[in-house]
């Protein structure tokens, strides 16, 4: 279609910088309502063996499905419960957070220095609905990363 970035943006109502992050494959799995935003306005949709590879290498064998979201935009927070990591501008790890409702845990984030960019770039997470579940994974997460995700490590508030 020849959009601009910024053009895309505004049509889809995705933020520029998620856009830009899905260009240059640092999103590799946009959240579902993300892809059908970016159809609707493209007026075309990416072929079926694409879709189907995407969605199995986000796959975790029974878990569920890992989909990347905008760490800044309200609007693409996840409203489910969640297990979430948030990435650098590197792409590293720096925070593993469990939430019933992470509209308000990052809520509650979004007003912290380290939230900022390009400290927080990005975000994934993985709906897990077991809450002893979530609580297993997010601290395997953080013993696995150890000070790789810093803000996580004990005794430093979150």
């Amino acid at each position: 279609m020849g959009l601009s970035r910024k053009q895309l943006a505004e049509e889809s109502d995705i933020s520029q910088v998620q856009i830009f992050n899905i260009e240059t494959g640092r999103t590799t799995n946009p959240r579902d309502t993300t892809r059908t935003q970016l159809e609707k306005v493209l007026q075309e949709k990416p072929p079926g063996k694409t879709v189907k590879a995407v969605e199995k290498s986000a796959q975790v064998a029974g878990v569920g499905r890992m989909s990347d979201f905008d760490p800044h935009n309200e609007e693409d927070f996840p409203k489910e419960p969640v297990i979430y990591v948030l990435y650098d501008i590197s792409n590293r790890p720096i925070y593993v957070g469990k939430s019933e409702d992470i509209r308000g845990r990052l809520r509650n984030h979004l007003d912290k220095f380290w939230y900022r960019r390009p400290i927080v770039e990005t975000g994934a997470y993985l709906r897990v609905d077991d809450s002893t579940l979530r609580a297993q994974l997010e601290e395997t997460l953080i013993k696995f990363l150890k000070s790789n995700a810093v803000i996580n490590q004990r005794l430093v508030d979150r």
